[in-house]
């Protein structure tokens, strides 16, 4: 897609030998995410409705709620809840493209 910063919060842990050993994750994901956000749109001198965010799953509605511009992405993790606050609703990743 060409996004060149992102965020994520959770961390695979490999061995030398290239096999994952750990999974390491924040406990409050959603608090994260906010947090991660309001970072973002300092650093970049936005306001949160100038964003969109991408999620499928519960810890995404805070981002929806803030941005107003939630785009929920359907997969077996889904929350079907989140849907009902989404501005727009896809199936594969890249459909952004043609959406932004």
């Amino acid at each position: 897609l060409g996004i060149p910063e992102w965020y994520t919060n959770t961390t695979f842990i490999w061995n030398d030998s290239g096999k994952l050993v750990d999974i390491e994750t924040y406990l409050d994901e959603r608090s994260t995410k906010i947090a991660q956000f309001e970072k973002y749109c300092t650093k970049y001198h936005l306001a949160p409705k100038e964003c969109a965010v991408v999620g499928d799953s519960a810890n995404d509605f805070g981002l929806f709620d803030i941005t107003r511009n939630g785009i929920a992405i359907r997969s077996e993790f889904e929350a079907q809840e989140l849907e009902t606050i989404a501005w727009k609703k896809i199936e594969q990743l890249i459909e952004l493209k043609k959406m932004l």
